[in-house]
């Protein structure tokens, strides 16, 4: 467990101020298959009748369960997101089997039924003497967009209050939210994805699936010791970008620690 909120020293602050802290939970995921298998299997486990959205979601990604973590979160956002609805359905990932199904449903059955239909009615319209024009308006797709908001935290590593042990410590810190969302290279081509996460912000949004990126600034004056940069402090800005389009059901999650 990294508990940003009690264990390392962010604020100067003293007394029960760490136990009101907002905060974000968190758990860190280790992909152990290639993303080409991923695919396969999710395509063959997709077929398996009566899944629940948990199971649905968990075998999209094969992973091995690493560290559990707890931000502290400060920034304005519960929850943004936008729902669009258009003439022709959208999909939120790049599946080419569910495009061309769409595709071919659009192109040999639902557009020719609706123009077949609109003629009929001008037809008719036409006979009776009606000189009125006519509008069409065919039910709307729901588009799959990915429009939820990303997740921002921002929190200050302090290396001033007490250096030691918290030197060492906020930079062993630093270096493993870097080395865990970089991908590794195994050798030749191959390679490893980085980390994925679940989050969930307590009582609004919960994410089972997500990447992140990392930004990591110096604060203060600098030395160099100990074979290393070593600053007044840190600024630490982590971005979570969900990867699925999140559905409704999640919300069921939100008043839990960790999701799947």
């Amino acid at each position: 467990m990294y508990n940003i909120v009690t264990d390392y020293t962010w604020t100067a602050t003293t007394g029960s101020y760490k136990d009101e802290c907002p905060r974000i939970f968190a758990k860190t995921f280790e992909p152990r298959n290639s993303d080409i298998y991923n695919n396969l299997a999710n395509w063959t486990s997709s077929i398996k009748p009566n899944r629940q959205y948990k199971t649905y979601y968990n075998d999209l990604h094969t992973t091995d369960p690493k560290d559990r973590w707890v931000f502290p979160y400060f920034d304005d956002t519960a929850r943004s997101f936008t729902n669009e609805w258009g003439d022709q359905r959208v999909d939120s990932t790049s599946s080419k089997v569910t495009g061309l199904l769409a595709q071919y449903l659009e192109t040999n059955v639902t557009s020719p039924v609706a123009n077949l239909f609109a003629s009929t009615q001008e037809a008719g319209a036409i006979l009776q003497g009606n000189n009125n024009s006519m509008l069409l308006e065919p039910p709307k797709f729901y588009q799959y967009g990915n429009s939820d908001t990303d997740v921002v935290i921002e929190f200050p590593l302090i290396n001033t209050i007490d250096p030691f042990p918290d030197i060492p410590k906020n930079w062993n810190l630093i270096c493993k939210l870097i080395k865990e969302n970089r991908f590794e290279r195994l050798g030749g081509a191959a390679t490893k994805s980085p980390y994925l996460w679940s989050i969930v912000i307590p009582g609004y949004r919960a994410i089972r699936w997500a990447s992140c990126n990392v930004d990591v600034t110096f604060v203060g004056n600098r030395k160099y010791l100990g074979n290393k940069i070593v600053p007044e402090g840190y600024r630490v800005k982590l971005t979570f970008k969900s990867l699925y389009t999140e559905p409704r059901n999640f919300m069921a999650d939100v008043g839990g620690e960790f999701l799947g």
